[in-house]
C-alpha cells in the first residue's frame, strides 16, 4: 500500500466541504466559486493550503456533483452541519460569518439558483439561527446576504 496514504479528515475539511456543497448544488463547480472558497480556506482562520484544497476538490468534488441534491447529498450535508455545530460550540458570530461566506460562494458564478438559496436556508436552520437571521436574495442584482434581526 505504498503511496496510498489516507489523509486525516479534520475540522477544516468540514468547513471546506460545506463551501463545496453550496458550490456544486447547481451541478457544477465553476472557477469563480472555487476562487472564493480558496480565498476563505486560505485565510488565517482556516489555514488550508492551496494543495490541501486541490486534493479535497479532486477527492470529493466529483462525488458531490454526482450526488446532486438527492437524499445522499442531504444526509452528508446534515452530517457536516452537525460537525460544524460541534466545532463552533455555539459561537454565533462564527456561524454568521460562515453564512456570509456561503452567500459569497453562491453568487460567485453570477447567478443565484433555487438550490443555492435552499442550501443556505438549510444551513441557517441547521445552525439553529432561523429566529434571528434572515436570508435575502436579489436575483436581478445577483445578491444574496444574511441579515441579523431580533430574537437572538
Amino acid at each position: 500500500m505504498a503511496g496510498s496514504k489516507k489523509k486525516k479528515w479534520t475540522e477544516k475539511h468540514d468547513y471546506a466541504y460545506l463551501f463545496l456543497c453550496i458550490a456544486v448544488i447547481d451541478g457544477e463547480l465553476c472557477e469563480a466559486e472555487q476562487e472564493v472558497i480558496r480565498k476563505h480556506m486560505g485565510s488565517w482562520f482556516f489555514g488550508f493550503s492551496t494543495r490541501e484544497y486541490a486534493d479535497l476538490v479532486r477527492g470529493v468534488g466529483p462525488r458531490l456533483i454526482k450526488r446532486g441534491s438527492g437524499p445522499e447529498f442531504v444526509q452528508h450535508f446534515n452530517k457536516i452541519c452537525r460537525n460544524l455545530m460541534g466545532h463552533m460550540r455555539g459561537d454565533q458570530g462564527l456561524m454568521y460569518l460562515m453564512l456570509r461566506h456561503l452567500c459569497e460562494v453562491a453568487v460567485a458564478d453570477g447567478k443565484v439558483s433555487k438550490s443555492e438559496f435552499k442550501i443556505v436556508q438549510a444551513t441557517i436552520k441547521a445552525f439553529e439561527m432561523e429566529s434571528f437571521v434572515a436570508l435575502r436574495v436579489d436575483r436581478k442584482r445577483v445578491n444574496m446576504r444574511v441579515e441579523l434581526h431580533g430574537g437572538g
